[in-house]
């Protein structure tokens, strides 16, 4: 029997220790690549028998230290959220769509993905800004 995978809807929802399931959806890759993350030296986790565990707020620096130190992506200095309510957003996509003839994305067509997506803004901007 298949578990099914935890969504979460927010990094506030985030338990305290992550598995490998947690950090595949959180990063967006696949089951073995991240057992290959876990195994890297330089990831943090917790080791109980057989057992690996990630600790969420070690994992969210180690996160920030990759995008900024070693990527080199430009560090923010101030978040600005633009919000703008769903039902708005989804109005304009449909409209666009109707107007352009191009058919919506499978991100605009995941209401779903698109509310963790506006949790994770408001984290950004509650946590960097």
């Amino acid at each position: 029997m298949k578990k099914e995978k935890t969504v979460y809807s927010s990094f506030d929802e985030l338990p305290l220790n992550l598995s490998a399931d947690d950090v595949s959806g959180i990063l967006g890759i696949s089951r073995a690549n991240a057992y290959i993350l876990l195994h890297r030296e330089d990831f943090p986790t917790i080791r109980i028998g057989k057992r690996i565990i990630v600790p969420r707020d070690p994992f969210l620096d180690w996160l920030w230290d990759f995008e900024f130190v070693k990527l080199g992506l430009p560090k923010p200095d101030l978040v600005m959220l633009l919000d703008m309510p769903e039902r708005l957003s989804s109005a304009l996509v449909r409209k666009r769509s109707a107007e352009t003839g191009r058919a919506t994305d499978i991100h605009e067509r995941d209401g779903a993905y698109l509310r963790r997506s506006r949790e994770a803004a408001f984290y950004a901007a509650r946590t960097c800004g």
